[in-house]
């Protein structure tokens, strides 16, 4: 495991939550938060997508409540076209560059919007 990305906490997992920080939310409550299952989420620490705040040695993750904004973000980038490993690409990329890619997935998106009207329009015919 990579321990840059976490913070080892020493609290026994019979703390409540709230002895661990305000605002932190076990990986079952973030993900009914996001709207999502608890495997994407562990999917997305192993891949670096999302890293719990704090992760515990015993494997229990707990995670903020404004993580959530960074979940929704990636399911609207992944809506609009972006792969799971494009936007690690653009986590990684000065705001610059990230404003690049996305004004680059505007113009196929606008590219697909005009092969679909094209497309429509033939089927009309």
């Amino acid at each position: 495991m990579n321990q840059d990305y976490r913070l080892y906490s020493r609290v026994n997992s019979n703390d409540s939550v709230s002895q661990r920080g305000k605002g932190m939310l076990k990986i079952s409550e973030f993900a009914k938060a996001c709207g999502c299952k608890e495997y994407t989420l562990r999917y997305y620490d192993k891949i670096g997508l999302i890293k719990p705040a704090i992760c515990e040695p015993s494997g229990y993750r707990f995670y903020e409540h404004s993580q959530t904004e960074e979940y929704h973000r990636i399911k609207r980038l992944q809506y609009v076209g972006f792969s799971i490993e494009e936007i690690q690409e653009l986590k990684r990329l000065q705001k610059e560059t990230v404003l690049e890619k996305i004004d680059e997935k505007i113009k196929k998106c606008d590219s697909i919007h005009i092969e679909l009207l094209a497309i429509r329009k033939e089927w009309e015919e």
